[in-house]
Parts: structure tokens; sequence; C-alpha cells
């Protein structure tokens, strides 16, 4: 599962990921951003009833949530080859960390969900021209420090967007319909691969999109309201089916 082709004519902290562009990848990264869109809610109701919710405690969250994010980021850019418990815990912590900025965004800075939506999709876009594909025939990129920019950017806008989302038509209504929509653009990509690293960016942007009202499905008083250390219990768990999956993937497609 651990797989990653370092590239000898690259920059030695880019890591390859084989595995980046498969239906399976995608299941997983999902999975991912349902359970790190609970984690970041419960961590903002954490942070909220210990401190006094205000600007200057949502900026020290940011601060404390980015220490935390730069971590995993490291531990994946210093393994040899990448390390994919390291990977993964950066994919869900960065999740999390876009609900508080999300929500910085739109609260405390009052810029509203479609300025911040519009911002942070620019921004993922800047940040993601500058990543490379990993191979000149697939438009997965290399994991490297722009890779984790255009991550975080792109986490803020699925946070944002599916808050916009939710709420102009309904937390279910929302999930379903942006859960649809992936599976189409999931489809598509498989059938029509792209050598670019744009489209990959835009079904990033899509998944941590859909992930946010599903994950808010099972936690919301708007949806099942189940609470949300249920809720971090049920998308952990789809979390692990999903990167078991992945692994299963991996192992079929080694060559024999």
């Amino acid at each position: 599962m651990n797989a990653r082709i370092p590239s000898p004519d690259r920059d030695p902290t880019s890591q390859a990921r084989p595995d980046a562009d498969t239906p399976a990848f995608w299941l997983a990264m999902f999975a991912a951003s349902a359970f790190g869109t609970n984690l970041g809610d419960f961590w903002s109701d954490f942070w909220a009833a210990s401190v006094n919710p205000d600007t200057v405690s949502s900026l020290v969250s940011l601060a404390v949530l980015g220490a935390i994010c730069l971590l995993p980021v490291w531990l994946d850019q210093r393994a040899k080859g990448g390390s994919v418990i390291a990977y993964w815990g950066a994919i869900i912590v960065l999740r999390a960390a876009a609900t508080d900025l999300g929500d910085l965004l739109t609260h405390d800075l009052a810029l509203g969900y479609g300025v911040a939506s519009l911002l942070t999709a620019v921004l993922t876009m800047l940040f993601a021209k500058s990543t490379r594909p990993a191979q000149a025939d697939r438009g997965a990129p290399l994991v490297d420090p722009g890779y984790w920019l255009a991550m975080s950017a792109a986490s803020v806008f699925g946070t944002v967007a599916g808050d916009m989302v939710a709420h102009s038509i309904g937390v279910y209504a929302a999930a379903i319909s942006l859960g649809l929509v992936l599976m189409g653009a999931i489809a598509a990509r498989r059938t029509w691969p792209s050598t670019t690293t744009f489209s990959y960016w835009l079904l990033v942007m899509l998944e941590r999109t859909a992930a946010t009202p599903f994950g808010d499905t099972f936690a919301s008083h708007r949806g099942l309201a189940l609470g949300l250390p249920v809720a971090m219990v049920c998308t952990s768990c789809l979390c692990v089916v999903g990167l078991l999956v992945l692994y299963r993937w991996q192992l079929q497609s080694r060559p024999s």
C-alpha cells in the first residue's frame, strides 16, 4: 500500500502515487474527507467550549491545527518513497483544519459562502498550477509541497462550498446530489483519462465538497442527528473500509 515510485529526474522530496487516480483511491479520499468533516466540527466545538469564541481564539485554533497538519505532511515528505500513514493522516487533518478556516472566512470575516467559495477555488487553481504530473501519460500529480498547498486550499473550498449547497437545498439533498455528481466525474475521468493535473484537482475539489454534507448527514440536527461522537465513529469506520478497498485494489493491480 505504500508503493510510490520516485522519479530520478525530479525533486527527491516529490513522491509519485501510482494508485492516486483510481476509483478505489477516490473512494478512500471521499471517506477520509467525511471523517475529517466530523473531526473538524468536533475540534471547533471543543475549542469553543474551552475558550471565548472570538476572532482571536479562532486564529489561535488555526495556529494549533496548522502545527498539527504540518507534522504528517513533513513525515510524508521526509520518508523515502512516502508514508501511507502520514499521507492519509494529512488528508484527514487538513480537512479538519479547513472547518476552522472556512468558518473564519464565512463568519468572522463575513465574506459569505459565495465569495469564500470563489476565493478558495481561485487559490486552489493557483496552487494546482504549480503541481507536476507524476507520469507523462497520467494526470495524477507528484506529492510535493505544492501538492499539499493545493490540497489545503481545496479542503477549505470543499468546506465552504459544501456548506453553501447544504444550506441551500438541505443536507440530505446536498449529500445525494453531490455524491451522484462525484460518481459521474470519477467515471468520466476513468473513461477519458487526462494527462494534466487540472482535472485531478477539479475532482479533489468536488470530492471535498461532496464529503462535507455527507459527514454532516450523520451529525447534524438537519440530518440523522446522531451527534458528533457517533458520527465520527461511523465516518472513521467508513474511512477504514475505504483504505482497505484501496489496499486490496493495489494488491490485485500488482504484476504477478
